[in-house]
């Protein structure tokens, strides 16, 4: 009976900051717009089935006429057959913010840094390879703009991508179509979502030789997300369900050494 007593105390003290906070969910706010992201890639083979690359990749937002952020990233993979591969990578991104009101309403350079481990099984039929990519990464903030109770620092996904492609017999052509879906690991207290992004690409590699390669797609990216804003003074939580409806253009180079 006093365990009882116990846990009842205890989660009776855990729930009463939330019960105190009114919720109040305001009107669903979309937006739909083109973007851009263009990068070229590095890549050395020390040894068989050891891949070593640096990526540079840069995106415009705002139908092309922002500058949205940018990426540098160094990615270490080793393959183990045919059907198997995995790796790890670390990012460092740039991103261009625009103001708030911590900021007196102008823009600011926002830095943050990111893990990935990723482990891709594929199967090839005929001149068709059916790929499964999961890829887990957490990416953590640098600045002190944020309210802890209305983001996560750092934030975790588990990323899984579908992706099958067809390689021409006398054309250096790949065409590939790709659905990817983005899983949060760890969420405020106030949201719970199963998945939060997807994105489908429709995409082509036009292999130049045998060192050069060219890629081009072209992806819908729908993410649906609520934004939480805390209201500590009035002890309100208001939260904003946000979607979007992105189109997304890529051109991506690639050299192997």
């Amino acid at each position: 009976m006093k365990r009882n007593s116990l846990v009842y105390i205890f989660l009776l003290m855990c729930l009463t900051p939330i019960m105190a906070q009114t919720i109040e969910y305001a009107d669903e706010e979309s937006s739909t717009e083109a973007r851009l992201r263009v990068g070229a890639d590095f890549q050395y083979n020390p040894v068989k089935g050891l891949s070593l690359s640096l990526e540079e990749e840069a995106r415009m937002r705002n139908n092309f006429c922002t500058f949205d952020r940018l990426y540098s990233t160094f990615d270490i993979s080793y393959r183990v057959n045919s059907y198997f591969k995995f790796g790890g990578a670390y990012s460092f991104m740039i991103l261009y913010q625009d103001g708030r009101k911590k900021t007196d309403y102008v823009s600011y350079w926002d830095f943050r840094h990111r893990a990935v481990a990723h482990a891709t099984g594929s199967i090839s039929f005929n001149r068709f390879t059916l790929s499964l990519r999961e890829r887990f990464q957490t990416t953590f903030r640098t600045d002190s703009l944020y309210n802890e109770n209305e983001v996560v620092n750092p934030k975790m996904y588990l990323r899984t991508r579908l992706k099958l492609e067809y390689d021409f017999f006398s054309k250096p052509l790949k065409p590939y179509l790709s659905v990817e879906m983005f899983n949060p690991l760890n969420q405020t207290k106030y949201t719970n979502q199963w998945i939060d992004e997807m994105q489908y690409r429709l995409g082509l590699e036009w292999r130049l030789d045998a060192f050069n390669t060219l890629e081009f797609f072209y992806m819908f990216d729908h993410s649906f997300g609520n934004d939480v804003d805390v209201k500590s003074k009035k002890d309100k939580v208001i939260i904003t369900p946000e979607t979007e409806y992105n189109h997304i253009i890529g051109v991506f180079y690639s050299i192997r050494f």
